[in-house]
Protein backbone atom coordinates (compact mmCIF):
# COMPACT_ATOMS: atom_id res chain seq x y z
CA UNK A 1 0.00 0.00 0.00
CA UNK A 2 1.61 3.60 -0.98
CA UNK A 3 2.12 5.74 1.60
CA UNK A 4 -0.32 8.51 1.12
CA UNK A 5 -3.11 5.16 1.25
CA UNK A 6 -2.23 4.61 5.01
CA UNK A 7 -1.79 8.50 5.61
CA UNK A 8 -5.68 8.39 5.01
CA UNK A 9 -6.35 5.23 6.90
CA UNK A 10 -4.64 6.51 9.50
CA UNK A 11 -6.03 10.13 9.59
CA UNK A 12 -9.85 9.03 9.40
CA UNK A 13 -9.03 6.09 12.33
CA UNK A 14 -7.38 9.05 14.95
CA UNK A 15 -9.97 11.40 14.00
CA UNK A 16 -12.43 10.52 16.86
CA UNK A 17 -10.89 9.95 20.15
CA UNK A 18 -10.47 6.45 21.29
CA UNK A 19 -10.28 5.39 25.44
CA UNK A 20 -7.87 2.77 26.34
CA UNK A 21 -8.85 -0.58 26.35
CA UNK A 22 -7.81 -2.94 29.14
CA UNK A 23 -4.29 -4.45 26.72
CA UNK A 24 -3.29 -0.72 25.98
CA UNK A 25 -3.16 0.28 29.77
CA UNK A 26 -1.28 -3.11 30.79
CA UNK A 27 1.23 -1.99 27.60
CA UNK A 28 1.45 1.43 29.35
CA UNK A 29 2.53 0.36 32.66
CA UNK A 30 4.68 -2.53 31.55
CA UNK A 31 6.60 0.16 29.53
CA UNK A 32 6.21 3.44 32.37
CA UNK A 33 8.42 0.21 35.04
CA UNK A 34 10.78 -0.40 32.13
CA UNK A 35 11.19 3.63 31.65
CA UNK A 36 12.43 3.45 35.36
CA UNK A 37 14.77 0.93 35.02
CA UNK A 38 16.41 2.49 31.52
CA UNK A 39 16.83 5.95 33.10
CA UNK A 40 19.49 4.31 35.63
CA UNK A 41 21.30 3.91 32.24
CA UNK A 42 20.35 7.02 30.80
CA UNK A 43 19.69 9.95 33.39
CA UNK A 44 17.70 13.09 32.19
CA UNK A 45 16.96 11.07 28.94
CA UNK A 46 15.55 12.50 24.99
CA UNK A 47 12.79 10.00 24.40
CA UNK A 48 11.27 9.57 20.72
CA UNK A 49 7.85 7.92 20.53
CA UNK A 50 8.34 6.55 17.34
CA UNK A 51 4.28 5.66 15.83
CA UNK A 52 2.72 7.78 18.65
CA UNK A 53 -0.60 7.64 17.80
CA UNK A 54 -2.63 10.70 19.06
CA UNK A 55 0.09 11.28 21.29
CA UNK A 56 -1.91 10.45 24.80
CA UNK A 57 1.48 8.36 25.86
CA UNK A 58 3.87 10.89 24.90
CA UNK A 59 2.73 12.92 28.19
CA UNK A 60 3.36 10.20 30.42
CA UNK A 61 6.50 9.42 29.23
CA UNK A 62 7.63 13.48 29.34
CA UNK A 63 7.81 12.86 33.31
CA UNK A 64 10.47 10.65 32.89
CA UNK A 65 11.90 12.86 30.23
CA UNK A 66 12.08 15.31 26.89
CA UNK A 67 9.69 13.86 25.28
CA UNK A 68 9.32 13.98 20.89
CA UNK A 69 6.33 11.98 19.33
CA UNK A 70 5.91 11.36 15.56
CA UNK A 71 3.57 9.39 13.71
CA UNK A 72 2.22 9.27 9.88
CA UNK A 73 -1.16 10.51 10.51
CA UNK A 74 -1.26 14.64 10.08
CA UNK A 75 -4.59 14.10 11.40
CA UNK A 76 -3.49 12.56 14.98
CA UNK A 77 -0.45 15.16 14.95
CA UNK A 78 -2.79 18.30 14.65
CA UNK A 79 -5.03 16.99 17.28
CA UNK A 80 -1.88 15.72 19.65
CA UNK A 81 -0.01 19.67 19.40
CA UNK A 82 -3.44 20.63 20.50
CA UNK A 83 -3.65 18.67 23.55
CA UNK A 84 -0.35 18.50 24.32
CA UNK A 85 1.30 21.67 23.56
CA UNK A 86 4.54 20.92 25.71
CA UNK A 87 5.42 18.21 23.72
CA UNK A 88 6.99 18.63 20.25
CA UNK A 89 5.23 16.31 17.47
CA UNK A 90 5.68 15.41 13.52
CA UNK A 91 4.05 14.07 10.63
CA UNK A 92 5.99 11.89 8.50
CA UNK A 93 7.30 8.40 7.50
CA UNK A 94 8.58 6.58 10.42
CA UNK A 95 11.34 4.87 8.36
CA UNK A 96 12.94 8.17 7.09
CA UNK A 97 12.73 10.54 9.37
CA UNK A 98 14.27 14.25 9.40
CA UNK A 99 15.76 14.12 13.17
CA UNK A 100 19.86 14.23 13.47
CA UNK A 101 21.88 10.95 14.15
CA UNK A 102 22.29 9.80 17.85
CA UNK A 103 19.34 12.56 18.34
CA UNK A 104 17.31 10.35 21.17
CA UNK A 105 18.20 8.33 24.52
CA UNK A 106 15.15 5.95 24.16
CA UNK A 107 13.02 5.33 21.47
CA UNK A 108 9.41 3.60 22.34
CA UNK A 109 7.90 1.82 19.83
CA UNK A 110 4.90 0.51 21.17
CA UNK A 111 2.45 -1.76 18.57
CA UNK A 112 4.16 0.07 15.02
CA UNK A 113 6.59 -2.31 13.43
CA UNK A 114 4.16 -5.10 12.46
CA UNK A 115 2.39 -1.89 10.57
CA UNK A 116 5.45 -1.36 8.62
CA UNK A 117 6.42 -2.57 5.43
CA UNK A 118 9.60 -3.02 5.32
CA UNK A 119 10.65 -3.73 8.74
CA UNK A 120 14.30 -3.50 8.63
CA UNK A 121 14.53 0.09 7.27
CA UNK A 122 11.95 1.19 10.35
CA UNK A 123 14.96 -1.10 12.96
CA UNK A 124 17.51 0.55 10.72
CA UNK A 125 16.20 4.00 11.14
CA UNK A 126 16.00 3.40 15.16
CA UNK A 127 19.65 2.81 15.50
CA UNK A 128 20.64 5.44 13.58
CA UNK A 129 18.47 7.98 15.93
CA UNK A 130 19.85 6.59 18.93
CA UNK A 131 22.46 8.03 20.88
CA UNK A 132 25.87 5.93 22.47
CA UNK A 133 24.26 3.06 23.74
CA UNK A 134 20.58 4.29 23.63
CA UNK A 135 18.28 2.01 24.61
CA UNK A 136 14.75 0.88 22.21
CA UNK A 137 11.58 0.08 24.14
CA UNK A 138 9.22 -2.55 21.66
CA UNK A 139 6.19 -3.83 22.26
CA UNK A 140 4.48 -5.56 19.00
CA UNK A 141 1.61 -8.89 18.82
CA UNK A 142 3.06 -11.91 19.16
CA UNK A 143 2.37 -13.92 16.06
CA UNK A 144 2.91 -17.30 17.60
CA UNK A 145 -0.09 -16.53 19.86
CA UNK A 146 -2.20 -15.61 17.31
CA UNK A 147 -1.34 -18.51 15.39
CA UNK A 148 -2.76 -20.73 17.92
CA UNK A 149 -6.28 -18.34 18.16
CA UNK A 150 -9.53 -18.39 16.33
CA UNK A 151 -9.57 -15.75 14.31
CA UNK A 152 -6.19 -15.06 14.42
CA UNK A 153 -5.04 -11.24 14.38
CA UNK A 154 -7.87 -8.85 15.70
CA UNK A 155 -6.20 -5.89 14.01
CA UNK A 156 -7.51 -4.15 10.61
CA UNK A 157 -5.01 -2.38 9.40
CA UNK A 158 -3.54 -1.35 6.06
CA UNK A 159 -0.24 -3.01 6.60
CA UNK A 160 -0.35 -6.66 8.94
CA UNK A 161 2.99 -8.00 9.50
CA UNK A 162 3.10 -9.74 12.86
CA UNK A 163 5.88 -11.52 13.93
CA UNK A 164 6.95 -14.19 15.97
CA UNK A 165 9.73 -13.98 18.67
CA UNK A 166 12.38 -15.50 16.98
CA UNK A 167 11.45 -13.22 13.45
CA UNK A 168 11.70 -10.07 15.94
CA UNK A 169 15.29 -11.60 17.35
CA UNK A 170 16.54 -12.29 13.96
CA UNK A 171 15.59 -8.39 12.70
CA UNK A 172 17.37 -6.92 15.50
CA UNK A 173 20.43 -9.01 16.04
CA UNK A 174 22.36 -6.54 13.50
CA UNK A 175 22.12 -3.46 15.48
CA UNK A 176 20.86 -4.10 18.64
CA UNK A 177 22.08 -6.07 21.90
CA UNK A 178 19.29 -7.73 23.62
CA UNK A 179 18.59 -6.49 27.46
CA UNK A 180 15.42 -8.48 27.95
CA UNK A 181 12.82 -10.20 25.86
CA UNK A 182 9.62 -11.76 27.02
CA UNK A 183 5.57 -11.36 26.45
CA UNK A 184 2.78 -10.10 28.34
CA UNK A 185 -1.05 -10.01 28.33
CA UNK A 186 -2.08 -13.96 28.20
CA UNK A 187 -5.08 -14.23 27.41
CA UNK A 188 -6.90 -17.39 26.75
CA UNK A 189 -5.52 -19.41 23.29
CA UNK A 190 -7.58 -21.88 21.38
CA UNK A 191 -4.83 -24.26 20.06
CA UNK A 192 -1.10 -26.19 20.87
CA UNK A 193 0.43 -25.49 24.09
CA UNK A 194 -2.81 -22.84 24.58
CA UNK A 195 -5.40 -25.59 25.15
CA UNK A 196 -3.49 -27.05 27.70
CA UNK A 197 -2.25 -24.23 29.82
CA UNK A 198 -6.12 -22.60 29.57
CA UNK A 199 -7.60 -25.87 30.97
CA UNK A 200 -9.85 -26.12 34.39
CA UNK A 201 -7.54 -28.44 35.46
CA UNK A 202 -4.16 -26.37 34.91
CA UNK A 203 -6.40 -22.94 35.74
CA UNK A 204 -7.62 -24.23 38.99
CA UNK A 205 -4.71 -26.14 40.15
CA UNK A 206 -2.45 -22.79 40.34
CA UNK A 207 -5.11 -20.78 41.72
CA UNK A 208 -5.65 -23.58 44.54
CA UNK A 209 -1.88 -23.41 45.33
CA UNK A 210 -2.13 -19.80 45.18
CA UNK A 211 0.51 -19.44 42.53
CA UNK A 212 -1.16 -18.07 39.17
CA UNK A 213 1.52 -15.48 39.24
CA UNK A 214 3.56 -18.44 38.26
CA UNK A 215 1.57 -19.11 35.66
CA UNK A 216 1.90 -15.77 34.08
CA UNK A 217 6.01 -16.13 34.68
CA UNK A 218 6.03 -19.23 33.08
CA UNK A 219 4.30 -17.87 29.86
CA UNK A 220 5.94 -14.75 29.97
CA UNK A 221 8.92 -16.53 29.98
CA UNK A 222 8.17 -18.92 27.82
CA UNK A 223 7.49 -16.32 25.40
CA UNK A 224 3.55 -17.73 25.24
CA UNK A 225 2.16 -13.97 25.92
CA UNK A 226 -0.46 -11.73 23.32
CA UNK A 227 2.38 -8.71 23.32
CA UNK A 228 6.02 -9.33 22.80
CA UNK A 229 8.01 -6.66 24.94
CA UNK A 230 11.86 -6.12 23.50
CA UNK A 231 14.44 -3.98 25.62
CA UNK A 232 17.39 -3.50 23.31
CA UNK A 233 20.53 -1.54 23.64
CA UNK A 234 22.32 0.06 20.00
CA UNK A 235 25.61 -2.04 19.26
CA UNK A 236 28.55 0.38 18.98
Amino acid sequence: MELKEQTEFYNKYWKDYKNFGSYKLQRLSEIVKILEQVRKIKRNPKILDLGCGDGRFCAVWNEVGETVGMDLSTKAMDMASKRYPFIDFHAGDATKTEFKDGAFDIIISQEVIEHIEIQHEYVKECQRLLSHNGVLILTTPNKYYFDRRKGGNYSNQPIENILNPSQLKDLLAKDFRLLDFYTIIHPKGDYGIYKLLGSLIIRYGFSALKAEFLLQRIMSKSLLGLNIVCIAQKKK
